[in-house]
């Protein structure tokens, strides 16, 4: 007998988390019938999703949608007869919790980011919030131990959490094997990806590209957001003309091919699946010395002491005078990620989904 799961997230626009949603949601068995929800727009995934039986939109507006939100999701679930909740993201979660008060329905939470950054600092009622709704029979997924262990600093969990790290498009490892053979000591092409804001800290990747102007190096930086602005007129300013902001492209996996090594500075990652994505493709990465970045990585690759300019740069010329040292970081890069493959992303969710349809059963 199928099993009736509700994914839940807070919108279907083109992000980390819910390119990712969409992927494991239509390479899920044929054992789940899947409903999925969304708050709001943006929805240019929607046309995506293929292996699911209703989507539906709340049209959440703002803070006053809450309650009304509920109800309507508690509707859905009592239409289909929902026998497992997954909810992504900080609010589906709220939502989901009071929707389910006074039902045993499982409900496995994924939290894809450290939500100490993410939702307590920016409001501090979010955390008094998440303390208040959370209840020892839900399920809790972190996409990193590094996730884990900043939500256990804030809410004490029940024991009921597993960690499972976010998947490799199979596009990324399709493209393993045809990357360009890299040039020793004539040009070093670096590359970084991710939406372009602070967090990210894309202005320090540029600062640092400044004192490596004329020896070769250069820096396309993939991606859009709000802080564009910002650093291409820093960029203008400064006449920084071997660094380039490329935008948002679809066929990353393809363009990455091209490119001698990745590098990031995100002050802080719950999961960094760019940089898995590179590391699926053979691509050494130069990222700070955190746990996250470690623990992606597994302790392979080459990493700098945060927010330190010179720390970064010395790695950058220790990568661009040893060529071998690209190399060796590369082959270490593809055999780490391949635990990264989907088809393992996707039999350890089915097995986090069966756990608690056993206990409740």
């Amino acid at each position: 007998m199928a099993v009736n799961v509700l994914h839940f997230i807070e919108t279907l626009g083109k992000g980390g988390a819910e390119i990712l949603f969409v992927e494991y949601i239509n390479a899920l068995p044929e054992e789940f019938n899947n409903i999925v929800v969304y708050m709001r727009p943006p929805q240019e995934l929607l046309p995506e999703l293929q292996n699911v039986k209703a989507v539906y939109c709340l049209n959440y507006t703002g803070k006053k949608d809450i309650p009304g939100n509920a109800l309507r999701l508690n509707s859905i679930i009592r239409r289909h007869q929902v026998s497992l909740l997954h909810t992504h993201l900080y609010w589906p979660t709220i939502i989901a919790r009071l929707s389910t008060t006074f039902s045993k329905i499982p409900l496995l939470f994924h939290v894809h980011s450290l939500i100490s950054e993410d939702a307590f600092k920016p409001n501090i009622l979010s955390k008094y919030v998440e303390q208040l709704t959370y209840r020892s029979r839900h399920a809790a997924i972190f996409v990193s131990e590094t996730a884990m262990k900043d939500y256990q600093r804030y809410i004490k969990t029940s024991g009921n959490t597993a960690v499972l790290h976010n998947f490799v498009r199979d596009s990324f490892f399709k493209d393993a094997g045809s990357r360009q053979p890299i040039t020793p000591n004539k040009e070093l092409r670096l590359v970084s990806v991710g939406n372009l804001k602070p967090q990210k800290n894309q202005l320090f990747l540029i600062k640092c590209m400044q004192q490596l102007s004329g020896q070769g190096i250069t820096l396309d930086i993939y991606g859009e957001g709000d802080y564009r602005q910002e650093l291409a007129a820093y960029i203008k300013q400064h006449n920084i003309t071997h660094v380039k902001l490329r935008g948002s492209k679809e066929n990353l996996h393809d363009l990455l091919k091209e490119y001698d090594a990745f590098v990031m500075a995100s002050a802080y990652e719950g999961f960094c699946i760019a940089m898995a994505e590179a590391m699926a493709l053979g691509l050494p990465c130069l990222v700070p010395d955190t746990s996250v970045w470690r623990e992606v990585s597994g302790g392979t690759q080459q990493y700098f002491e945060p927010d330190n300019e010179l720390s970064f740069v010395s790695g950058v010329l220790h990568l661009f005078n040893n060529p071998q040292e690209l190399k060796r970081y590369s082959d270490a890069a593809q055999v780490y990620a391949i635990r990264y493959k989907k088809q393992e992303f996707i039999a350890q969710l089915v097995r986090l989904y069966y756990s608690p349809l056993r206990k409740d059963g």
